[in-house]
């Protein structure tokens, strides 16, 4: 949860940016350009292998959490509500 608590904080932040802060492109862009930066250099510091099984972790993870919410959503009675 802290994970998510964080990431949410950094995009948060970045959103926040004037729009000249990140290299003069368009505001998602250059977001993302500046988080696949940041990536790499930890991805290349574990190696490849150690990156793969991450990813599925993550992957694995969000889709629990998603799917939770679908529950959640459904016993609420918001079901067929946008998730985001």
């Amino acid at each position: 949860m802290g994970s998510v608590v964080s990431i949410d904080f950094l995009l948060g932040t970045l959103m926040e940016l004037p729009a000249e802060a990140l290299s003069g492109e368009e505001g998602s862009e250059a977001i993302r350009e500046f988080l696949i930066a940041s990536a790499c250099r930890e991805v290349e510091a574990v190696g490849e292998e150690a990156c793969r099984a991450a990813t599925l972790l993550i992957r694995n993870v969000v889709d629990r959490m998603a799917d939770d919410v679908q529950v959640v959503s459904q016993m609420s009675g918001a079901a067929g509500l946008p998730l985001c």
